[in-house]
């Protein structure tokens, strides 16, 4: 069995990022973190993260947890 991909999942602030910058060093492979990748291509993700019926979510883009 060959691994070609590795997905972290955890809390913010659990060290998601700093473990798998560390592991894509060692393995010398690309690290993405998803939410620098939504970021940066935030038009293609709107049209990705659309509701039902085609509207786009409204408000500013954040990686942060809803209050409501």
């Amino acid at each position: 069995m060959t691994v070609t991909r590795v997905f972290l999942t955890g809390f913010m602030g659990s060290g998601k990022t700093t473990v798998g910058q560390m592991l894509a060093r060692a393995l010398q492979w690309r690290f993405i973190d998803l939410d620098q990748h939504i970021e940066k291509n935030r038009d293609k993700a709107s049209a990705i993260f659309s509701a039902p019926g085609g509207k786009r979510p409204s408000g500013k883009w954040s990686t942060r947890p809803s209050s409501k």
